[in-house]
């Protein structure tokens, strides 16, 4: 693959989303915030502590298929 270093994007969705917004923070962290120029995270959990909100209890004991 050839691909331009400098105009890097990237995405994920649900924990890829997740995935997505931690790399952000640690090119961020490690004083290299402009080495990603473009994030695209579908759906991230972005409150992983609070295990309270009217979502999770709503669907806490209900079984779900993965299609």
């Amino acid at each position: 693959m050839k691909g331009d270093a400098n105009r890097l994007a990237i995405c994920g969705e649900s924990a890829g989303g997740t995935m997505c917004l931690v790399m952000s923070m640690l090119a961020k962290q490690h004083q290299q915030p402009s080495l990603i120029k473009a994030q695209v995270p579908l759906c991230p959990a972005t409150d992983l502590f609070n295990f309270n909100s009217p979502s999770y209890e709503e669907f806490a004991d209900d079984e779900f298929e993965v299609s």
